[in-house]
């Protein structure tokens, strides 16, 4: 039995994730960054407007640059509409290196 905790993201951080599974409410991800911790990327964050198909938006295996909205214990809630071009370039600009 392990006794090691998991680190978590901070709420308003931007991370990057990859989607693991597309559904008609939402896409779960993992956290590249934190052990592939799962999340969870809600219909209503995916883009401004009514979305009538996520898989529009998201693909399965997709990495995308996301915005963590809630943690509280494992679930961790993510947006995908509130993360500026700005965000999303300076995010993959870090992780390339």
């Amino acid at each position: 039995m392990s006794t090691e905790i998991q680190e978590m993201p901070e709420q308003g951080e931007i991370i990057l994730a990859t989607v693991t599974k597309v559904m008609d409410h939402g896409a779960y991800v993992t956290l590249d960054e934190y052990d592939d911790i799962q999340g969870f990327l809600h219909i209503s964050e995916i883009a401004p407007g009514w979305i009538r198909s996520v898989s529009r938006f998201v693909k399965d295996g997709e990495k995308k640059v996301l915005l963590v909205k809630k943690v509280k214990a494992d679930d961790i809630d993510l947006s995908l509409k509130q993360v500026s071009k700005d965000q999303k370039k300076q995010k993959l600009k870090e992780v390339k290196k």
